[in-house]
């Protein structure tokens, strides 16, 4: 209201000179002004009576189905995809060209800064001549390595042919000699088991001789002969013819008798005795030749082994001198190649200094800074900044609360103040991990909150000539979407005691709200299905599911967007009136505030409803849209 009457003071103000120099004329223009303004100012306050009292009455608007996304929304600033800064090593060396200004477009291998090689071309050619040389003594040295190498394998092969040879005499003889050791110990074995016979045989002999008499029984017919012979001898003396014969056939009987004695019993036992005595000289011999072939084998052992570890020594010593002729051999090639890389590298090193002379655009972008001149000793600093200006992103901060939403390739869309309502396409390409800083906040308790911050980029799809960088740019992340769907104002939907879910919707094809009385302003009939909108107290039909001329129909909640809620039932139809109701209230959330002129758009699941007031009722019913989005 205050500052409503401000500018009818201002402008009398401004026309009391004007009101001296002509009265009548002025005044009538001022009072016919003035009740002009007063006309307008009462006129608005009485539409914002009637409105206020509009406002007490539920809302229908009719059931669409509408494409509904959840995003995240932030703000940011318009960067360059790609930006560089470039440097280079050549510290100390003067700047001979700079062929760029700050503004000036370049491709990519463009020459921008050039600096004198002169002294760089000097150190290139000591290098190369370090090279050469240092490449000349390795190479030697490596050579005379190699050699030791060689001539150390060729002395143990010689060494370790002739000792093989001795080894393998030695061996030959000793197996012989082995051999016939073997053979005299087998001789020697058959000698034992031949005395072993004999002496059976001679005992077995000897035994049955003494049980059987064998010695009396040679006696007995050495005893008859010798008494033939005398009988004979003794007729013969007589020469009794005779007497003589039958005596001369008992001798002959007797001698046979004796001879048959001798030959059955002394005989056998003088032959075993005999043969025992004969394999006992065999076992003694072939005892001899045994021990004298043993002895000549162990010595062959002897000198073989002693050939063996003559061997043996001499190719581990042989063998060792060849290790380490490697070990320096290689120990050599390991330093010379480290020698060569330090060369190369200095070589490398001097010719990439003396590449790296002309310094060029790493991409195709604009120059935004150069920081050198020609004639100047460079210090290390940055050369020049170029930056890609037909590839944009979107670099933005969001909180701890909605980051665990982001992730990356989600589509977004960006407006600008440059590009106005136009929306641009981009897509999170980067989602930092860590907190990169922290937001502090004072409250109205003096103490300082801090709630860490995550990085979020966003690529822009297409160029746009209209963006440069660090512009503001208004982004919304789409974290879901769903297309063609049922969709109210949060404030439709109810809950009943039981925790179900419902919207109320009118029975009737909506009418008006009820007739006005275009004299005081205020309504006067009723709102569709004959309810009484003023009327508070209707009555309910529990059983029918009926409010009066409303209807419950249960539904389920979908995806929830900044401004409306899918629903879900098979009893939606396109069209039917969804009921909300806009109520009085004395808060600051979905009440009614009365200040400052203003404007306020409520908007419902079929349209809007404005209402613009100077002094009347402001704001939106509880928990329908606001915030966020574009």
């Amino acid at each position: 209201m205050t500052e409503n009457l401000i500018f009818p003071k201002k402008l009398l103000s401004k026309t009391g000179g004007f009101l001296k120099r002509h009265k009548i004329f002025s005044v009538s223009v001022v009072l016919i002004i003035v009740f002009l303004m007063l006309g307008i100012h009462f006129y608005k306050k009485l539409n914002v009576i009637k409105d206020v009292s509009v406002m007490n009455e539920p809302v229908s608007s009719p059931l669409t189905r509408m494409d509904l996304t959840s995003s995240v929304s932030l703000t940011g600033n318009i960067a360059s995809r790609d930006e560089r800064s470039v440097t280079t090593s050549l510290t100390g060396t003067e700047i001979k060209e700079v062929n760029v200004g700050v503004g000036d477009y370049v491709n990519a291998g463009d020459v921008i800064v050039t600096f004198d090689s002169s002294g760089l071309e000097r150190e290139l050619e000591t290098a190369k001549d370090n090279a050469a040389l240092n490449n000349l003594k390795n190479g030697k040295t490596l050579e005379d390595a190699a050699d030791a190498v060689t001539d150390a394998k060729e002395t143990y092969a010689s060494e370790a042919a002739g000792l093989k040879t001795d080894v393998n005499t030695a061996l030959d003889h000793y197996n012989q000699m082995v051999s016939k050791r073997d053979g005299a110990l087998t001789d020697y074995q058959n000698a034992q088991a031949a005395v072993s016979a004999a002496q059976d045989q001679y005992d077995s002999l000897k035994a049955q001789a003494e049980s059987e008499g064998w010695q009396m029984k040679v006696s007995d017919a050495k005893a008859a002969l010798d008494n033939a012979q005398a009988e004979y001898d003794k007729a013969a003396a007589v020469t009794d013819i005779d007497l003589t014969g039958s005596l001369y056939d008992n001798l002959q009987n007797a001698r046979a008798g004796y001879q048959d004695a001798v030959a059955k019993y002394e005989t056998p036992l003088s032959q075993a005795e005999n043969e025992l005595a004969e394999a006992k000289q065999r076992e003694s011999q072939a005892m001899a030749s045994y021990e004298e072939y043993k002895s000549q084998a162990d010595a062959a052992y002897g000198a073989y082994y002693g050939r063996l570890n003559a061997q043996t020594s001499s190719n581990e010593k042989n063998a060792k001198q060849i290790e380490k002729s490697q070990d320096n051999y290689e120990i050599t090639a390991l330093e010379q190649s480290n020698n060569k890389k330090t060369q190369e590298d200095q070589l490398q090193e001097a010719e990439e200094k003396l590449g790296k002379t002309v310094v060029t655009a790493p991409i195709s972008g604009v120059i935004t800074a150069i920081n050198v001149e020609e004639g100047d000793v460079y210090n290390g600093e940055t050369l020049f900044v170029i930056q890609d200006m037909e590839h944009f992103v979107v670099e933005a901060s969001v909180d701890e609360y909605d980051i665990s939403k982001i992730s990356k390739d989600l589509k977004a869309v960006v407006k600008t103040d440059a590009t106005g309502d136009e929306q641009l396409k981009g897509t999170v390409s980067f989602v930092a991990p860590t907190p990169n800083s922290t937001a502090s906040s004072g409250g109205n308790t003096g103490t300082a909150n801090t709630s860490p911050t995550y990085k979020v980029r966003i690529d822009l799809e297409d160029y746009d000539e209209r963006l440069r960088v660090g512009m503001t740019a208004k982004t919304s992340i789409i974290l879901d979407s769903r297309e063609n769907v049922f969709a109210v104002a949060y404030d439709c939907v109810q809950t009943d005691e039981e925790g179900n879910n419902y919207i109320e919707v009118l029975d009737e094809p909506t009418g008006n709200h009820g007739n006005e009385d275009s004299e005081n302003g205020n309504p006067t009939g009723k709102g569709p299905g004959n309810r009484n909108f003023s009327d508070a107290s209707a009555d309910t039909d529990n059983a029918g599911g009926k409010t009066g001329a409303f209807r419950k129909i249960f539904v389920e909640k979908g995806m929830e967007s900044d401004y409306y809620v899918e629903i879900i039932s098979d009893e939606l139809t396109e069209g039917m009136q969804v009921v909300t109701t806009i109520s009085k209230s004395s808060n600051t959330e979905g009440g009614f505030m009365f200040g400052e002129e203003t404007e306020f758009i409520y908007e419902g699941p079929g349209g809007a409803v404005t209402i613009e007031t100077e002094e009347g009722p402001v704001g939106a019913p509880a928990g329908g849209p606001g915030g966020g989005g574009f």
